[in-house]
């Protein structure tokens, strides 16, 4: 989507050789207001299906210029980080906030920052992303210079300048397809500013199937995504394995010269569905016609507990002897996690 943009947007370019070993920082920061967006699993808000719309963001990139820039010519040129296509990735950080909460695209991402021509009018764009998880910013106008340098200059947009963004987060990790949280941008100022490093950020990924009710149903698995500079120091980071249970705390933190991070989250697990028990009537067993023979079953789960438990008639009823012939009664389960199992016997009615 394209938006007439009256604000004020200033990149004000400042690129030192910080005192990280040969680092050249340079920290683009776009502010403004989610113009549309679902929080699908509540990774911003805790609530799932939250709509995003109207919520302020911060989407901060962080390129190491030491890293090299190139020329992509008259379509894509100055780009820092490497082409358009992410052959190389350079990018040290990407960053989103949306209701407080910060999320930084998982690790191994390619970023640029560019310059490009697009039908005529000439943009500013700024992206990182990695297997689906992006952010990606950029400014239209016909008044940005054509071949704008690296570091870019002072800019002041118009209001015939257009902007647009879109953000899409998924469940971290490569070949992840469950998408947390998406929407569409209005950045509202872009700045440019050198950095000498950044404080830690940790941003927990839990890699699984989602049941109901906030439940794992697969093997699930918990990892950490760690970014600062200077290279922070951690603890309880690793990458684990979560095993059945109905709640566990996981929990990283992250030091380092400018600031310290942690996050902690609680991971409920359950793989095994409901176990059901028919005590009558009793597989195989003959019923004479028109004879009271009153069901009985039971369902119990370990983890998440019975959701429900629902045979062909209600536990203590009469079943069906009214004619001859073979019958089926059948009870099925779900459990608070979503599990589900089903139990079938037969009998026969002379």
């Amino acid at each position: 989507m394209k938006i007439n943009f009256k604000a004020l947007l200033t990149v004000v370019a400042l690129m030192t050789v910080s005192s990280i070993a040969n680092a050249q920082l340079v920290e683009y920061t776009y502010t403004g207001t989610v113009g549309s967006g679902v929080d699908y699993t509540g990774l911003f808000t805790g609530s799932p299906g939250t709509d995003l719309t109207g919520y302020g963001f911060t989407a901060t990139f962080e390129f190491d210029l030491s890293n090299g820039s190139l020329d992509q010519g008259i379509n894509f040129f100055s780009i820092i980080g490497g082409s358009i296509y992410g052959y190389a990735t350079p990018i040290v950080n990407s960053v989103i906030t949306i209701n407080g909460k910060s999320v930084a695209i998982d690790g191994g991402y390619a970023g640029m920052a560019a310059t490009q021509a697009p039908g005529g009018q000439y943009a500013l764009a700024v992206s990182a992303f990695n297997d689906g998880s992006a952010i990606i910013a950029y400014v239209y106008s016909a008044n940005l210079p054509y071949a704008l340098s690296t570091p870019f200059p002072l800019y002041t947009a118009t209001a015939s300048d257009q902007v647009d963004g879109s953000f899409a987060v998924y469940n971290g990790g490569v070949g992840n397809t469950t998408q947390q949280a998406s929407g569409e941008l209005i950045p509202a100022t872009l700045t440019v500013t050198s950095v000498t490093g950044f404080a830690p950020l940790v941003t927990p990924w839990v890699t699984g199937t989602l049941g109901t009710n906030g439940w794992y149903v697969s093997a699930t698995t918990i990892s950490w995504n760690v970014s600062g500079i200077a290279a922070p120091t951690t603890a309880g980071c690793a990458t684990s394995a979560i095993p059945n249970t109905k709640g566990k705390k996981y929990t990283c933190s992250a030091t380092n010269s400018l600031g310290s991070a942690g996050d902690s989250v609680i991971v409920k697990v359950d793989t095994v569905k409901p176990a059901v028990t028919i005590t009558a009537p009793v597989n195989g067993t003959a019923y004479a016609l028109n004879s009271t023979v009153l069901a009985s079953y039971t369902c119990s789960d370990k983890t998440s507990g019975v959701a429900s438990c629902t045979g062909t008639v209600a536990d203590g009823a009469a079943i069906t002897t009214s004619s001859k012939g073979r019958k089926k009664f059948t009870v099925a389960s779900t459990d608070n996690a979503g599990n589900i199992a089903t139990k079938t016997v037969t009998y026969t009615v002379n």
